[in-house]
């Protein structure tokens, strides 16, 4: 920054000495300066009065749009006073298009350097703020969700405890009730003791197996046989004069198929 000042200092310096004869003016260089506008806005920058000055220079403009002395006055104000960078940077880049050869050149060049990286600072930082204020409320958003998320959890989770609790003591009242109201054993009549065979009044009927009903359906079995290589159920059926089926019956857990030497075969009566 002190730099910057002192540069400016002496780009200020070295344009008042050009304007007193230290450096020669060109003829375009000396009408322009000439102008009673430039003139004007010299006077009103000597006096302080910049808002005036700004006026009288872009006045000399309007009469004289190639004044390249106007143009590097404006230029110095707008980037002292105005810090408009944008217009410093219009302002010193047309005294260099009207003036590249003159002796400011250089120094104006380092203008327009600053001025872009002070503009450049106050542009990019601008976005860069707003995007890390949207994320602090996107963030601040999302907090606040969470939490409120989370309240709700422990209120639904307080609600199941309360809900599973009643559900038990409904549970153990229904069993207590239970309890309470089953029937009583049914009284013993004084009588004569019922024999093993006598069925009682209200017991269930006894199932008789159903192996005894199978076998009193089988056929009535008097002779054996011992099998012997090669036969079969139907050699041994017609070999006894019995049917296939009633030798099957009279030996059920035979399996006709897989018959074993020395097995004893049942055969039914005729």
């Amino acid at each position: 920054m002190i730099f910057s000042r002192a540069l400016l200092y002496g780009l200020i310096v070295t344009a008042a000495l050009a304007v007193t004869g230290c450096f020669p003016p060109s003829a375009g260089s000396a009408d322009e300066q000439k102008d009673p506008y430039y003139l004007s806005g010299k006077r009103r920058v000597n006096s302080l009065d910049f808002n005036g000055a700004l006026e009288d220079f872009e006045k000399a403009l309007e009469a004289n749009p190639r004044s390249a002395a106007a143009h590097l006055e404006l230029g110095i104000l707008h980037e002292q006073r105005t810090k408009d960078y944008s217009a410093a940077i219009y302002h010193f880049e047309r005294f260099l298009k009207f003036k590249p050869d003159s002796d400011f050149a250089e120094p104006v060049r380092q203008r327009i350097l600053a001025c872009k990286q002070e503009l450049a600072r106050t542009v990019s930082l601008g976005p860069v703020n707003q995007m890390v204020q949207r994320d602090l409320e996107k963030l601040d958003g999302l907090t606040k969700e969470n939490s409120q998320l989370k309240a709700q959890l422990e209120q639904m989770q307080n609600q199941m405890s309360q809900l599973i609790a009643m559900q038990m003591g409904q549970q153990q009242q229904l069993q207590q009730r239970g309890q309470v109201t089953q029937p009583a054993p049914p009284m013993r009549i004084s009588g004569p003791t019922p024999s093993a065979n006598t069925p009682q009044v209200g017991a269930p009927t006894p199932i008789q197996p159903v192996v005894a009903q199978a076998n009193v359906a089988r056929p009535a079995v008097g002779r054996t046989h011992t099998v012997k290589s090669g036969d079969t159920f139907y050699k041994i059926a017609k070999q006894y004069k019995v049917s296939e089926a009633a030798l099957k019956t009279a030996n059920p857990r035979i399996d006709a198929r897989r018959m074993q030497i020395g097995q004893v075969i049942q055969i039914p009566s005729l």
